[in-house]
């Protein structure tokens, strides 16, 4: 965790390098042992991709993984508030798909705390015609 911080925070450091750093680290997440020292590396990982534009993908998928986590642990409203913090829909360089299953996980987890309002401001931000077109293309 600290050599990661340290190589994240050194200064004219090229952004291939930080985010070819931070996907080998995403990648050792499932690898580790036990829940604690995976909650630490997420958590690391986290705070080095905080606005980084360039690694957006990355934190987006560790915060998924964070909030299952979280929801595993029956944490749901620790899980939807997480999850909350991204705004995925501004994601220009993520899949559309992979947004589309952002913004839908977010509404299960708004439905599984009853926030009913937040689950419709949640649920204009996907449009209709983006189902359309992966019922079309199966």
């Amino acid at each position: 965790n600290e050599h990661i911080i340290t190589l994240s925070k050194r200064r004219s450091q090229l952004k291939q390098a930080i985010t070819k750093m931070v996907q080998e680290a995403y990648e050792l997440v499932e690898k580790t042992p036990d829940l604690d020292t995976k909650l630490k590396l997420i958590e690391t990982l986290r705070n080095v991709t905080t606005g980084k534009i360039f690694v957006e993908n990355e934190r987006a998928r560790l915060t998924k993984k964070l909030s299952d986590i979280y929801e595993g642990q029956g944490k749901t409203k620790e899980a939807a508030e997480i999850l909350q913090e991204l705004q995925v829909e501004t994601y220009g360089t993520m899949d559309r798909r992979e947004k589309i299953e952002f913004l839908l996980e977010q509404m299960r987890l708004c439905l599984a705390k009853h926030d009913y309002v937040r689950t419709q401001i949640i649920s204009k931000k996907i449009n209709t015609k983006a189902f359309e077109d992966e019922a079309s293309h199966k």
